[in-house]
């Protein structure tokens, strides 16, 4: 399949620190909008989950790999609360030069 005709990689950012249950189940909503519209979505922290983000080495590790992923996508698609996992994500897709898309949150 050429990458013309392929279905769009869509990387998910999204907050996890904090309230990472609650976060968790957010990305998760987030997937599946982006599978409802046609997209595959990539979201390193459900990826990830079995890592702990509150264990520096853990989420350093986590962090890493996701940005790997990153850069196997085609956009990059931000939602809520920007965080600081998330802007380095940005930062990255900027560099690499991926589109980025902010979608604004309300509600829980």
């Amino acid at each position: 399949m050429s990458k013309k005709s392929r279905i769009k990689v869509i990387y998910v950012a999204s907050p996890l620190r904090g309230d990472i249950e609650n976060n968790l189940l957010r990305a998760k909503k987030y997937c599946r909008k982006v599978t409802k519209m046609g997209f595959v979505p990539i979201a390193p922290h459900l990826y990830f989950s079995f890592l702990d983000d509150r264990k520096t080495k853990e989420r350093e590790v986590g962090m890493k790999m996701g940005i790997e992923l990153l850069r196997l996508c085609d956009e990059l698609w931000a939602f809520g609360k920007t965080s600081a996992g998330m802007e380095e994500e940005i930062k990255v897709a900027i560099k690499i030069k991926i589109p980025i898309k902010v979608f604004i949150v309300t509600g829980k």
